[in-house]
């Protein structure tokens, strides 16, 4: 029997700054920060540690630029949303009467692909409930 193909991903989306309202799209273009990294080793373990590795680090780069330091994915959520929210109202994309919010898919976050099927297993996002905190 043949085995699926396995492997991780670690996807990051995030803002480098806040952005400034008069000039949206230009600025992000330079500030949204996309990083997609693949973790593929003959042993799955060596995989799992290496992308877990690497998402840990995004995260303590981010606390870093303000001084923070990591304790939990749960304290994390709440204290690196300024990175997923752009904190400017023109933060959206229309699509025909359709308006979405930017900031909706920003997230750092490892995937477990198997087979072509990938499934969240560990990750930080934008939520809105935070957008104040």
């Amino acid at each position: 029997m043949d085995r699926l193909k396995s492997y991780y991903q670690v996807h990051a989306t995030f803002w480098k700054e806040p952005l400034n309202a008069t000039n949206y799209l230009a600025e992000k273009r330079a500030k949204l920060c996309r990083i997609d990294k693949t973790f593929s080793d003959s042993d799955t373990h060596t995989s799992q540690q290496e992308a877990f590795g690497y998402y840990q680090s995004l995260i303590d780069v981010l606390y870093e630029a303000f001084g923070g330091h990591y304790t939990n994915d749960r304290q994390a959520q709440i204290d690196l949303q300024a990175f997923f929210n752009a904190q400017c109202q023109s933060a959206v994309t229309h699509i025909g009467r359709m308006t979405f919010d930017d900031n909706l898919f920003n997230e750092i976050a490892v995937y477990r692909v198997v087979g072509g099927k990938k499934r969240l297993v560990r990750g930080i996002h934008y939520e809105l409930e935070y957008e104040n905190a």
